[in-house]
């Protein structure tokens, strides 16, 4: 089983690449080969080839079960029941929707039925696992930004198999009811609940990702502590946790068991005991929400009671090869999630390395296992973008026993106390609370100096040849095979080729933020817009894509002008990323050490020439003081342009009589009747127009008469909501290359 788990894995890895789901046609001829397979028991081709078609199955499901295009933005009415735990971010509850029946605005039904994630903005009511009634909606297609580095939400929603994404309507049709419901996710509210009435701000976020596997309270510094100091791990229920509730549950089994009478004559107390840790393995992975780590932990501690049943042997890889295909199967989107390959890489190499070096024993094994993991898991996390921070081997040396035997026992135990009123329940739950806040003071001391690498984005070659050279150099036999490993482990440190200027409008939405690049400097032009709830474009795209792309800081971070769709997130920008010179078209809105950007003089970055061309206006509007920026390489010109009206437009052609024929151009104000004169239009003579505007927005952005204008003086016009983050690399003697990332990484699941 452990040689066609992965078999099977790879068949369903196969259909990942493409860019859309092959026709009926091809099981036609899968079908006869797999059977042929089996009849030739080739083993291995058949897990294959079956992986293959159970993957291209559930994608088509998938696929057909999408809301229809036609339905969106559109009243719905919808009737169902909230599935897991709603979350609360700002003033919005977000939670999964499982719709049982729709209708339209004029009461016809709609076949439709499935999950659905919604928003529900100023709703002050509690929302809860099980509460059932209808509401009235607008959804959307599933669909996200598309960005390097950044999260694939489209991915994430498929993953989820989740249909469509929108958001609750006011309406007086809006009715949930409690229906009683007696679920698993049910009870984890009740207990959330009662936790949360405990006086603890600071460690209560951690008792509940590690009780219920609920982190919606993990803030970003949170976050970023455990980032920096390799624990992320901890804080989530993993198939260390359900390991360890399980060798629990066993020991104290055993030990009770044998005065339970004439009870261990009829059932061995190896027996008994292997049958408490499942029970005890099953409640907890209940208690997470049978999250894909405790799905596998579940199902190896499934196996090894099973072959103690059956008094048969069963190996540690046999019961993770049985394991992976149990989670394949039950859920195939689990592919999708770094939590998947996370959790069986490192129980892979954990048994691999306890295979490999039988003779280490006790703390020399525990500290082999910490740093072979930190050197193996390395190519991997580099594969989801996530940064590797050099603290972690140290750190989990100690956080790890910490966690396994005393805090994690402590919210078990604790919370037993709470939910059964046995003596103690006031107090235990404050001691372990206290406890939590201790900790996470040991690893703020430990993450001071703040040490976190974050590695660039790197070709799937170049990831695969490095897990090889990590293998190789941890687990190979004789030092020729373990040297052998070191240059493909180096791989990951190879530079990656640096264009001469390299510029990427990115995907923000209704929005702008603009990365140049050239001679190892960097500029960063806006952070794209804030929304209602909290959630930002610097976080979520900024920040991500700097960091695929190897950038640790930045030389210069413009803020066009002050409006929420351009400077989103600024604060959270400066904390995290280290910025040089700051700059902005309306300094006095942001921090003092903003400057004016019409006030910086012309600079020059290896053969790329950078200069801002301020617009000298009276009682100019805040769109018309954006910051106005052209960049001149011997090969192209580039001009970001802002939010600039039409005024501004003309006054900028009548003090800069020598602007035109430019290669790249950011069309003003996202594509609004407000800009692109003619006359303007029409001196740029630009090759290429870029409109920053978000999918079907309400605005109409860019409007089709500005496109027209643009088109008719030969220009081409792109826009990031329909082709992603833009690139525009340029290299002297090369010809310039335009890309748009929805394209050039495109997947079937994306719209």
């Amino acid at each position: 089983m452990h040689i066609y788990a992965p078999a099977f894995l790879c068949g369903m890895l196969l259909l990942l690449p493409l860019e859309s789901l092959p026709s009926h046609d091809w099981l036609l001829l899968l079908v006869p080969l797999a059977l042929v397979s089996l009849w030739k028991r080739f083993g291995i081709a058949f897990a294959v080839i079956a992986g293959f078609c159970y993957a291209w199955l559930d994608a088509a499901s998938y696929l057909d079960r999408m809301l229809p295009a036609a339905l969106e933005r559109t009243d719905l009415l919808v009737e169902g029941c909230v599935i897991g735990l709603p979350a609360r971010s700002g003033d919005a509850a977000r939670f999964v929707f499982g719709v049982e029946a729709m209708q339209d605005g004029a009461g016809r039904a709609i076949p439709f039925a499935g999950r659905i994630r919604l928003s529900w903005y100023a709703h002050e009511q509690a929302l809860h696992p099980g509460d059932c009634g209808r509401l009235s909606v607008r959804l959307f297609q599933p669909r996200g930004f598309r960005n390097p580095g950044a999260m694939d939400y489209e991915r994430w929603l498929f993953q989820q198999d989740l249909l469509a994404r929108g958001y609750v309507r006011e309406s007086t049709a809006n009715r949930l009811e409690a229906s009683g419901d007696l679920s698993a996710d049910a009870f984890r509210d009740r207990l959330r609940a009662q936790v949360l009435a405990l006086d603890s701000p600071a460690a209560t976020p951690v008792y509940l990702a590690l009780l219920i596997g609920d982190r919606s309270l993990l803030d970003d510094a949170s976050w970023q502590l455990f980032r920096q100091t390799g624990t992320s791990h901890l804080v989530a229920i993993s198939g260390l946790h359900i390991g360890l509730v399980a060798m629990l549950a066993w020991w104290l089994c055993e030990r009770l068991w044998r005065y339970a009478g004439s009870m261990p004559l009829r059932v061995p107390s190896p027996v008994a005991a292997a049958c408490c840790a499942m029970i005890a393995a099953f409640l907890y992975a209940a208690m997470a929400g049978f999250a894909i780590p405790t799905q596998r932990a579940l199902m190896m501690t499934l196996v090894v009671v099973a072959a103690v049943l059956a008094r048969r042997n069963s190996g540690g890889l046999q019961a993770l090869g049985v394991a992976l295909i149990a989670v394949l199967v039950l859920d195939p989107g689990s592919i999708h999630s770094a939590g998947f390959w996370l959790s069986f890489a490192a129980v892979t190499s954990i048994l691999l390395m306890i295979r490999r070096y039988p003779a280490l024993r006790s703390w020399r094994l525990l500290i082999a296992i910490q740093l072979g993991l930190s050197l193996l898991l390395v190519p991997v996390l580099a594969t989801w973008h996530f940064p590797v921070s050099p603290l972690a081997p140290f750190v989990n040396l100690v956080a790890v026993p910490w966690f396994s035997f005393v805090i994690v026992p402590g919210v078990l135990l604790s919370a037993i106390f709470l939910q059964t009123g046995l003596p103690g329940h006031e107090w235990l739950p404050e001691a372990v609370m206290f406890l939590i806040d201790l900790t996470l003071a040991a690893l703020e001391r430990a993450a001071s100096p703040g040490w976190l690498v974050a590695l660039p984005e790197l070709p799937l070659a170049t990831l695969i040849g490095s897990m090889a050279g990590g293998a190789l150099l941890l687990l190979g036999k004789g030092w020729r095979m373990r040297l052998a490993g070191m240059p493909l482990l180096a791989l990951l440190l190879w530079p990656v080729p640096q264009d001469e200027l390299r510029v990427t409008i990115l995907d923000v939405g209704q929005g702008i933020s603009v990365v140049a690049e050239s001679g190892g400097r960097v500029l960063v032009y806006d952070l794209g817009p804030i929304y209602p709830g909290g959630f930002n474009t610097a976080e979520a795209v900024v920040m991500p894509f700097l960091a695929a792309r190897g950038i640790s800081d930045v030389d210069m971070l413009v803020i066009s002008h002050d409006d929420s769709d351009h400077s989103g997130g600024y604060e959270r920008f400066l904390e995290e990323i280290p910025t040089g010179v700051r700059l902005s078209g309306q300094p006095g809105e942001f921090a003092e050490d903003f400057r004016h950007c019409h006030e910086q003089p012309a600079w020059k970055w290896q053969h790329a020439r950078f200069a801002f061309l301020p617009v000298r206006l009276d009682d100019a509007s805040d769109n018309d003081l954006s910051c106005v920026l052209l960049i001149e390489h011997p090969s192209a010109s580039i001009l970001i342009t802002g939010d600039i009206t039409r005024r501004a437009e003309q006054a900028l052609l009548e003090q800069y009589p020598h602007i035109g024929n430019i290669d790249l151009v950011t069309m003003p104000h996202h594509g609004s009747r407000s800009s692109s004169s003619q006359e303007f239009v029409k001196r740029l003579q630009a090759g290429d127009v870029v409109a920053t505007a978000g999918w079907k927005n309400h605005f109409g952005h860019p409007k089709p008469d500005v496109v027209e204008r643009w088109v008719s003086t030969g220009a081409t016009v792109h826009e990031t909501a329909a082709q992603g983050a833009l690139t525009f690399a340029v290299n002297s003697g090369e010809a310039n290359r335009l890309d748009g990332y929805r394209f050039t990484d495109r997947h079937f699941w994306h719209r």
